[in-house]
């Protein structure tokens, strides 16, 4: 099974979904992981408290784009307060990883992109 999620991960990190600078976004973060190296920039327009779209751009491991990619998926058509209460379990989930699968110094790569989107809410209110 681990095998599965690994290419899982590795098709979102070589094609990864929603990538791309968001014209005229309503509000744009960037973060980055200093250890990692990892830099993305988070854009959404958002419309009666619901996120209309959601990209990102930015460059990193394995971990932090297929993460971006997965969650802007996941996120697109949400509403903002959905988007408070994304786990870091959630995060995980959406990579098919277990966090033990996973050694605490990479999980700032899987969470990244958690973090830019509720910068993102936090910033819009």
């Amino acid at each position: 099974m681990k095998s599965l999620y690994k290419e899982h991960i590795l098709e979102h990190y070589r094609e990864p979904h929603n990538f791309g600078e968001l014209e005229d976004p309503d509000v744009a973060v960037d973060v980055d992981n200093p250890s990692c190296g990892d830099e993305l920039t988070v854009y959404a327009r958002t419309e009666n408290s619901e996120i209309q779209e959601l990209t990102f751009t930015g460059s990193g491991c394995a971990l932090s784009v297929a993460a971006a990619s997965l969650l802007t998926d996941t996120l697109q058509g949400a509403d903002v307060d959905d988007i408070k209460n994304v786990s870091e379990e959630d995060m995980f989930d959406l990579l098919g990883l277990e966090k033990d699968e996973v050694s605490p110094m990479r999980w700032k790569c899987v969470l990244l992109s958690r973090n830019a989107v509720q910068q993102l809410v936090e910033d819009q209110e």
